[in-house]
């Protein structure tokens, strides 16, 4: 089994918010990718073990939105105004 050094181990999620989450695809669904996220987060927390919630957006005129062809356009030219959020079960809290 792997063991995890708590002194030099951190958690570190990626496009795991809400704003994110509805563009999933792949083998797994959102909400089972957030859930297990969510497990894993707890553990580390649980054993002293850092996690950090990385958010992902642009500013509001999209200057830095890639702009490619692509099988699922980009959202709104407005993000969602939970664009933000991280999904409850990750145990996100917000530090600014």
């Amino acid at each position: 089994m792997l063991e995890l050094n708590a002194k030099t181990t951190a958690l570190v999620v990626i496009d795991l918010q809400e704003g994110i989450l509805p563009f999933a695809g792949g083998p797994h669904t959102a909400d089972e990718v957030v859930n297990r996220a969510g497990k894993l987060a707890a553990k580390f927390r649980a054993s002293g073990q850092p996690v950090f919630l990385v958010r992902v957006g642009w500013s509001a005129d999209y200057a830095e939105a890639l702009k490619q062809p692509v099988d699922t356009p980009s959202p709104a030219k407005v993000l969602p105004e939970n664009w933000w959020q991280h999904p409850a079960a990750l145990g996100a809290t917000d530090s600014g």
